[in-house]
């Protein structure tokens, strides 16, 4: 009871601390990078709507901060306001075309809204940007399956498998294999279950 009182106390002071700076206008902070850190401070409190304000103060200052795009589109998409995501998440891939994340979220966005086709290609784009981009392939491969395409669900559960454990992420490895499994693609479930357990051979 004392720790969850301390930390309700530190919450308060937080946003204490967040409201002041809200009143003075902050004044102090004259860079993108400081209202982005503010931000950040703001959504980590769980005050969002005062984290989307200095998020969009961080991209008047510097229409190029392509993170604050991102994370007002998170904050949106997590109050169940997917169009504004969606609008920032495009304002970032406005700003720049190549970034995956943008693509990324939306991809996931849209896999979520049963826009299957538009998360595919939204999917897709981040492959062609970055085709080491493990969690993209696993998406892909869930969403294929929901289509009923078992043989491109199967390659792709398998290319995430082996991507995740390239970089040494052997929890999301079996979740990619446990997609795998689903595919009933035994030659690739086969291949994959060795390269999880060496030993097994």
């Amino acid at each position: 009871m004392y720790i969850s009182e301390g930390l309700a106390i530190k919450k308060v002071i937080l946003f204490i601390v967040l409201m002041l700076i809200v009143a003075a206008g902050v004044a102090w902070a004259k860079k993108a990078e400081e209202w982005f850190e503010k931000g950040n401070m703001a959504m980590s409190a769980g005050y969002n709507n005062v984290a989307i304000r200095f998020f969009k103060k961080a991209i008047e200052i510097d229409p190029n901060y392509l993170e604050s795009y991102i994370n007002i589109g998170l904050l949106y998409n997590k109050e169940g306001d997917t169009k504004k995501a969606i609008s920032y998440y495009e304002k970032a891939i406005a700003v720049d075309p190549d970034f995956t994340k943008a693509h990324y979220n939306l991809g996931v966005i849209y896999a979520k809204k049963g826009k299957l086709d538009k998360a595919i290609s939204e999917f897709k784009r981040c492959i062609s940007i970055d085709p080491d981009y493990a969690e993209v392939y696993s998406q892909l491969g869930t969403v294929y399956l929901s289509k009923g395409l078992d043989s491109e669900a199967a390659d792709h559960f398998y290319r995430a498998g082996l991507l995740f454990l390239k970089q040494g992420d052997k929890e999301s490895a079996l979740k990619a294999y446990e997609g795998l499994k689903q595919t009933k693609s035994k030659e690739l479930e086969r291949n994959l279950s060795e390269k999880l357990n060496p030993k097994s051979k």
